[in-house]
């Protein structure tokens, strides 16, 4: 009798059985089961997912209420480290920038995960609405489509004679702009510029091991140990070797508590 790959002629048995360890001993009830409960924390994901971008959105039009309440920065970011949870100036200026961008784009909350908003922060109105339309089509863009979308309206408008990118008129710099730039480079120029720039906390050790430094959820430990050992080797001496083993355990730590 003829037998597809993962199982006997006439098996209810996906035809890669054979290919996962997960799906041994599982017989097709399970598989069923196994498969609406995936499709539920899917949807719950994307539900956090957006439930986050929300909330976040709502603590930057919040933070930007009580700041104009101030006369000026200073006695704000007093202000705010000694009676709120957000302690970075730097992230609560970038929360502060998406809820004056996404305030009252519902399209993009209900469309769009945070991580697409994020790249969208200092983005053209065009590059804005061609996300809108791809999510109207029903064929959201990824991240990496965005954030390519984004980089050739800058590389279109030119850079300044010093070679940095020219600003948007009417659009302040955010400061995490500058922190994601930061993520592509090599482990010892990360290293070196969190130093010299003073990154502090669980943002500057996600930024030595190349990680979003605004993450919506805790990295898979599996994953979390690749990436350590990976930069591991990618170290040049002992004091790199040092600086992503303790970046690891801080995060590693940190995202136990989520």
């Amino acid at each position: 009798m003829a037998t597809s790959k993962g199982g006997p002629a006439g098996s209810l048995q996906p035809t890669d059985a054979g290919k996962g360890k997960w799906h041994h001993n599982i017989d097709a009830s399970g598989i069923s089961e196994l498969t609406a409960l995936a499709t539920d924390i899917n949807k719950a994901v994307d539900q956090t997912v957006k439930q986050v971008a929300r909330g976040k959105i709502r603590v930057g039009k919040l933070l930007r209420e009580a700041r104009a309440l101030f006369v000026d920065d200073q006695a704000f970011g007093m202000w705010r480290k000694e009676n709120t949870l957000v302690q970075s100036k730097q992230h609560a200026h970038y929360l502060m920038q998406v809820a004056e961008r996404f305030g009252d784009a519902p399209k993009l909350i209900e469309g769009a995960n945070y991580s697409v908003m994020q790249e969208l922060v200092l983005a053209d109105q065009a590059d804005i609405e061609w996300v809108e339309k791809r999510i109207e089509e029903g064929d959201p863009p990824t991240v990496q489509e965005v954030r390519s979308k984004v980089n050739e309206g800058k590389a279109l408008k030119g850079t300044s004679k010093k070679g940095t990118q020219t600003q948007p008129a009417g659009k302040p710099l955010s400061p995490n702009v500058a922190i994601n730039s930061i993520v592509p480079m090599s482990l010892t120029m990360r290293i070196k510029t969190v130093v010299q720039q003073g990154i502090k906390g669980i943002e500057g050790d996600l930024i030595i091991l190349g990680m979003d430094p605004d993450p919506q959820c805790p990295c898979h430990k599996e994953v979390l140990f690749a990436v350590r050992d990976y930069w591991q080797e990618e170290a040049q001496h002992e004091d790199e070797i040092r600086a992503v083993v303790d970046s690891f355990n801080r995060v590693y730590e940190e995202f136990k508590n989520w």
